[in-house]
């Protein structure tokens, strides 16, 4: 039997089968993250100082994100921060439709 909590995620699943609903889908979407600059850059800094009692250092380093969202903001902070290397990975495109140069300008 299948419990109640698990219909709704299923039934979006499969609508993804459906192309025009997935193309609508895709393009209409957010995840309702945050779009601060400070606020993502307030984020990686406690990420860095975490890390950094751990013996890692930002500089030279390659930066993997998992489901950026919304913001890549996070990612810019950290090529701004030293990194050489930052990769976002997310299912769906949502920084396509971010103004990418207001929120660099912002963290710079």
């Amino acid at each position: 039997m299948i419990q109640g909590w698990k219909i709704p995620p299923m039934i979006k699943g499969l609508l993804t089968w459906i192309a025009p609903l997935n193309a609508w889908y895709v393009r209409h979407v957010s995840t309702g993250g945050i779009n601060s600059p400070r606020y993502c850059y307030a984020v990686l800094l406690r990420h860095l100082i975490m890390l950094a009692q751990q013996g890692f250092k930002i500089h030279h380093a390659q930066i993997g994100e998992l489901g950026p969202g919304d913001s890549i903001s996070t990612g810019m902070a950290t090529l701004l921060s030293g990194a050489d290397r930052y990769v976002g990975l997310d299912v769906i495109p949502f920084s396509a439709r971010a103004d990418l140069e207001k929120i660099f300008d912002e963290l710079v």
